[in-house]
This record gives structure tokens, sequence and C-alpha cells, in this order.
């Protein structure tokens, strides 16, 4: 990311975050600790055998309430 300054000025005002000026710079400083371990991840090489994990298709899981599979579920036992 070029310019992380502009990047949080900008994205406070989108969210309509008050972002108060003693804390810009440590919010800056931050993002910038952010793109730079995202960087290590995204320059990570993957061997070409690597498969991609599945994409979720809301379409396909529906509105299927609360049971197994359904969308917010969360199985706590095999």
């Amino acid at each position: 990311m070029k310019n992380i300054e502009k990047y949080v000025e900008l994205t406070a005002e989108l969210i309509n975050l008050p972002l108060q000026s003693e804390h810009f710079s440590g919010v800056v400083a931050n993002m910038e600790r952010i793109a730079a371990i995202a960087q290590l991840v995204t320059d990570f090489p993957l061997p070409p055998e690597i498969e991609p994990a599945p994409k979720f298709d809301l379409e396909k899981w529906g509105d299927k309430g609360e049971g197994e599979g359904s969308v917010g579920s969360v199985r706590t036992h095999p």
C-alpha cells in the first residue's frame, strides 16, 4: 500500500469513524504493520499442487435454519 495515511483518512471517513488527531499516527503505524504482515502472506510461494479452499456459495446453502451446515451454525462435537 503506497499511501497508508490517505487510506486511513478515507476509510475512517467512509465508515463514519471519528478519528481523533492524537490517534491518527498510531492507526497509521498499525496499518503499516498489518500491510507488512499481509505482504509476507501474499508473497509466500505456493507449489502448484496446492488446491484452494472451497468457495462458500450462499445460494447453495440458502436459509437452512440453525441445523448442521447452515450459515452461522457451529459444530461443537463430531
